[in-house]
């Protein structure tokens, strides 16, 4: 009896060390999840900063007059705080127009999931060099790591074996037959 209860204890450690280390590695990926999420928006914060600053600029070049246009190496001219609109109102009326049209906030979702979709790319990529060093200098012992790409095509395709690959064999329905009238 005295047995029963020290291996009763054992396991409820080891499961107690399982579930710390399982918590432990979520809350890992959780992190990574975050930081690549911050950093998606950081780089989409500064494309946008690139494209309204092209705008306005674009935008001042436009309204400044024909004959004040500088040739190619002359010294740029200043603009006059009349002649041109603020930074700010020309931002504001670049939100409103944007938030307005459904196909440029359309084209803003595309282009923040392209970004992710290559910084996923290029983690998978880091972690796929870490792990072939790693591989190299453990030769004898090949280690898969859960986020390398033949690991991940390995698991997709055993929930495309799961999902789609056993077949399942229905009876064909018969209708039931009609009961016989019975004759008055």
């Amino acid at each position: 009896p005295v047995n029963t209860d020290a291996t009763e204890r054992v396991e409820l450690l080891q499961n107690a060390r399982r579930l710390k280390e399982h918590a432990k590695k979520e809350r890992t990926r959780l992190a990574s999840i975050r930081r690549m999420v911050e950093a998606a928006m950081v780089i989409q914060l500064a494309v946008r900063r690139f494209l309204i600053r092209q705008r306005l600029q674009r935008a001042r070049a436009r309204r400044a007059p024909a004959s004040s246009r500088s040739p190619r190496h002359a010294p740029a001219r200043v603009p006059q705080a009349a002649e041109a609109p603020s930074t700010l109102s020309l931002l504001k009326n670049h939100r409103a127009s944007t938030m307005s049209t459904a196909t440029s906030t359309w084209e803003q979702q595309i282009a923040a999931l392209t970004i992710q979709l290559a910084w996923r790319k290029f983690m998978r990529r880091l972690i796929a060099r870490k792990t072939a060093a790693a591989a190299a200098a453990l030769d004898a012992k090949r280690v898969q790591y859960p986020g390398t790409p033949s690991v991940m095509a390995q698991k997709q395709r055993a929930r495309v074996v799961e999902v789609y690959g056993t077949r399942t064999k229905s009876k064909k329905y018969v209708p039931p037959q009609p009961r016989p009238r019975s004759g008055r």
